[in-house]
């Protein structure tokens, strides 16, 4: 641990150790499997478990908020205390906990109206499975280190793991998710820029950097802010990467979401002239996908705190100018794998199919109603396996409405419309309602229709 961080590594131990003895990750797993939110770091709302004990308390402290003081021991409470995961005499610490594949990690505590500066979102669990797949050994470098759940995925099989970031809480962050992990004299945390960074030849670099395109001229949260096509970062860490970050059999994971259009994320044709200089072999996984129109409203909505005295609506008019004017309809989650090799690229697409901006109908030789409703368990098979950043304002509702208002999405298909047309149609309620959350109705109506797409309901209108 270098100077910039400190934690109590002896507490962070005990709790870390504690909370392996309850099987604090696998509750944290088990409950996820429970719902939709596979890939939900935080418990749904609504959400309720059996009656507290020792365990349960010292889980939900942790996890959601909810004190008990009485329920646990003095020598815990003084030892969270420490860590600032409690504070005296029976407050909230600043730091809550999260976990998955047995990975513990650390986000400072959202106030009602801010998310804080340490974030932990389905993308940070998506990396880290992404890390433990491949494995990396020797001694590896987290740029933009965040939580650090990506540091601790590396500290998994790698000797020593350098993990850099601007954000002082994130350097703590990261600090006590290694500690509680019981990594912390694997990890070097410390304050650097990565365009300035003077480390090189590491046997592996990671990043899961800010990729938001952001409006020229607007505020934005440093976490997200990627310029104007949302780059801008991705950019610079390959640069570095092939520049002195990695050795000749180094090893690059990038996590990245890209705008893009039917034919993939923007970043591929950049990817193909990297490959081919840097001599590495790169794939690309995308898991999932939105329309621009759902990337606008949450950027909209992260907007508006740090831009004062701009309406709801004003913001969302502005990021929806902004990203039609860069031409692409679509934002892909994907992450990065390269080694070295011939300068290929493979890009496997496992996101669901754009319709949304396609005209869609009702088949004449469609079956009756009765028949469209079979596709609802389907629709909701589908829901498990969200795309990112769904959850930060999507909610179950939006899963159950679209299966509900099924009748109404059939009767209107009776001519052609656009997935667009059709949430202004159908949902016209929920847009008055919320013009911002209400965008990412497109995610699970654009599901929902290509349930009733697969079973012949309705077909695209050419």
């Amino acid at each position: 641990m270098s100077a910039t961080t400190q934690i109590d590594s002896a507490a962070a131990g005990r709790v870390g150790l504690l909370l392996a003895r309850h099987s604090f990750a696998d509750r944290v797993e088990s409950e996820r499997r429970g719902g939709f939110a596979t890939y939900q770091p935080w418990p749904l709302e609504g959400h309720s478990d059996a009656d507290a004990h020792e365990v349960d308390a010292l889980c939900r402290l942790v996890n959601r908020g909810e004190v008990m003081r009485e329920e646990i021991d003095e020598q815990t409470w003084a030892d969270l205390c420490a860590l600032d995961l409690a504070s005296e005499p029976e407050g909230l610490g600043r730091f809550e906990l999260t976990a998955h594949r047995s990975l513990i990690a650390a986000r400072d505590r959202p106030s009602p109206t801010a998310r804080g500066d340490v974030h932990i979102g389905e993308d940070s669990l998506r990396f880290a499975e992404a890390i433990l797949g491949v494995a990396p050994t020797g001694v590896a470098l987290d740029v933009g280190c965040g939580s650090g759940i990506s540091t601790c995925a590396l500290g998994r099989t790698c000797e020593r793991v350098h993990a850099i970031d601007l954000v002082e809480r994130c350097l703590d962050a990261t600090a006590l998710s290694m500690g509680l992990n019981g990594m912390g004299a694997k990890a070097l945390v410390s304050d650097a820029r990565l365009d300035n960074f003077e480390g090189s030849g590491f046997d592996c670099a990671i990043g899961n950097l800010p990729g938001v395109p952001v409006p020229p001229g607007l505020e934005y949260p440093p976490d997200g802010a990627g310029g104007p096509d949302g780059l801008a970062l991705m950019r610079l860490f390959l640069e570095r990467c092939q520049d002195t970050l990695i050795n000749d059999r180094g090893v690059v994971i990038m996590r990245f979401q890209s705008l893009g259009d039917e034919r993939g994320p923007l970043l591929l044709d950049e990817l193909a002239e990297i490959a081919a200089r840097a001599g590495w072999d790169i794939s690309v996984h995308t898991e999932s996908r939105i329309p621009v129109e759902v990337r606008a409203g949450l950027t909209a909505f992260h907007a508006l705190p740090v831009n004062p005295g701009m309406e709801p609506v004003e913001m969302l008019a502005r990021t929806d100018a902004h990203l039609r004017g860069t031409g692409y309809r679509e934002y892909y989650a994907s992450t990065l794998f390269a080694r070295p090799g011939g300068g290929s690229v493979v890009w496997n697409n496992l996101s669901a199919p754009s319709l949304v901006h396609h005209p869609l109908r009702v088949r004449t030789d469609a079956p009756t109603l009765d028949t469209a409703r079979t596709i609802v368990p389907n629709f909701y098979g589908r829901a498990h396996d969200l795309p990112d950043s769904f959850w930060e304002l999507g909610s179950l509702a939006y899963i159950y409405e679209p299966a509900v208002r099924l009748p109404e999405i059939v009767d209107a298909l009776a001519k052609p419309l656009t997935g667009t047309e059709l949430l202004g149609l159908v949902f016209a309620d929920e847009v008055a309602a919320d013009p911002i959350r209400a965008r990412f109705l497109y995610v699970t109506l654009e599901l929902l229709l290509g349930c009733l797409l697969d079973a012949g309901v309705v077909g695209v209108v050419e």
